[in-house]
């Protein structure tokens, strides 16, 4: 049932940005503050990634 999905192996293109996006409620619950600690130690490694957030507050 989860497996809907095929896992395909991907890279890392040799120039330009590569992002991240995260859609979801601006929430506690949601995990941003570990989505912002595991991004900082991707970009630190990966210099060209920029992480995009969209998602509003409470509902």
């Amino acid at each position: 049932m989860y497996n809907q999905t095929p896992f395909v192996q991907r890279s890392l293109p040799n120039e330009g940005e590569i992002r991240t996006l995260s859609v979801a409620r601006l929430v506690e619950k949601k995990g941003f503050l570990t989505l912002l600690k595991a991004f900082q130690r991707i970009h630190q490694e990966y210099p060209r990634t920029t992480l995009h957030i969209i998602g509003t507050g409470k509902r």
